[in-house]
């Protein structure tokens, strides 16, 4: 219940400091003609004009009011200048277009507000190279354009089915994405110098099916079974391209019996684990014999001492059944 309490109390801490920091140092009401303002008098004349607000962030926020009502742009600066991070527009209360830049001018990122479900998303490079243009049906990947370097088509999504690149800012793809039904079902994470390092199945944005790690060569490296975002089932790890273990999870955690092989044939070891703790026999298979050390609950016992512990852990078990 502490730890709760506590998580409680940092998270709650967490939006008061980000509210904290949200409010204004400074506010200042200019009327449409460019008259600075009272504040009482702003209302009065009909809240027509800039709010433009200091936040304790060094952000500067200016939003156009119409009879009280956001209608035109509203610009955020980057913290202490006087260059711009965003820019919202707004008609007659309803956000039409969003635009970011870097701090050097240059557009980003703008989204185009279409309707109440549809928008267009276009992305270009700090050097202002277009990266891609899509469109989305809520969150729904419609459609989508992709760029090469030199302006040309590398790819595209049509009718919600197709391959989305997504690319660093400095041009180069970095994640390629399969979509089906408008929806990423495969990412495929590629490494600096373009091979693939990791394709991730995806379910409803989680992590679902047999993620692969491969190193540079093309070699597997590392395979796990996931279920609905959690590491659940076999994780295999290659050496030299051959299987060197088998570890099964549950829930994210090891549980059951991992594997170890010498040149992915002959087992060599096998650990016992209960809840990603050590319980039970860890058995080494040497060339003439066996060799069998035992933990209970992660710490090396004998087995007299594992079997008597284990014992007296199942009549309390057992006292606790109804």
């Amino acid at each position: 219940m502490g730890l709760l309490c506590t998580a409680l109390s940092f998270t709650s801490c967490q939006r008061c400091c980000n509210q904290a920091l949200d409010t204004p140092l400074e506010t200042n009401y200019v009327h449409k003609y460019g008259v600075p303002l009272p504040k009482e008098e702003w209302t009065q004349k009909g809240e027509e004009g800039k709010i433009i607000e200091t936040l304790k962030t060094g952000v500067v926020v200016t939003k156009t009011y119409s009879r009280g009502i956001l209608n035109g742009d509203a610009t955020y600066t980057f913290p202490y200048s006087l260059s711009l991070e965003k820019l919202e527009t707004y008609s007659e209360g309803i956000l039409t277009r969003e635009l970011w830049y870097a701090f050097s001018g240059e557009p980003v990122k703008e989204i185009l507000h279409i309707d109440e479900t549809r928008s267009q998303m276009t992305l270009w490079s700090n050097s202002g190279a277009p990266l891609a243009i899509e469109e989305y049906e809520g969150s729904l990947l419609l459609s989508g354009t992709y760029f090469t370097e030199d302006h040309q088509i590398a790819s595209t999504v049509n009718e919600g089915y197709g391959v989305r690149l997504v690319r660093d800012t400095f041009e180069a793809v970095v994640v390629k994405e399969t979509v089906e039904n408008g929806v990423v079902v495969l990412q495929s994470l590629l490494s600096e110098s373009g091979y693939v390092k990791e394709i991730v199945p995806l379910q409803n944005g989680l992590k679902d099916g047999i993620v692969k790690k491969y190193l540079a060569g093309g070699e597997p490296h590392l395979f796990e079974e996931w279920k609905n975002g959690v590491q659940s089932g076999i994780t295999t790890f290659y050496r030299n391209g051959e299987k060197f273990t088998e570890t099964p999870y549950v829930n994210g955690l090891k549980h059951g019996i991992e594997k170890q092989w010498s040149d992915g044939e002959t087992l060599i070891e096998t650990i016992t684990w209960i809840k990603g703790v050590r319980h039970g026999p860890r058995t080494v298979f040497l060339p003439d014999a066996t060799d069998v050390l035992w933990y209970f609950k992660g710490e090396e016992v004998s087995k007299a001492a594992f079997d008597f512990s284990n014992h007296e852990v199942s009549r309390e078990t057992a006292a606790l059944m109804p």
